[in-house]
């Protein structure tokens, strides 16, 4: 990956954490109108989460992958936030899922 590239991510997902940290994302509850019809999507999903995930991060792993009935839940070992760049090599994950996706 490009340099620039690499440290532009970086700098926004340092924002991400900082705003995380400081309570700032903490505002107003989530509205989320769909959660109790996700039971029927039929589409198949992969989640992917990093076993050092914020907690409520992996929580809503969990919820997605025990409510979506073709769902695959994968943590990654090592990674959190930029699950692609910190682990670049389980990028396969997700090209072996989509090749087997019908």
């Amino acid at each position: 990956m490009d340099g620039v590239v690499r440290d532009l991510v970086g700098e926004v997902n340092f924002i991400a954490l900082h705003n995380e940290a400081s309570g700032l994302d903490e505002g107003l509850p989530p509205d989320l109108p769909a959660i109790d019809r996700l039971s029927e999507v039929r589409a198949p999903a992969l989640i992917l989460v990093g076993n050092s995930n914020q907690l409520r991060t992996l929580a809503a792993a969990d919820l997605l992958a025990s409510e979506l009935p073709n769902a695959r839940k994968v943590v990654m070992t090592g990674a959190a936030r930029l699950r692609n760049m910190e682990r670049p090599k389980n990028n396969r994950l997700l090209l072996d899922y989509q090749e087997n996706v019908e």
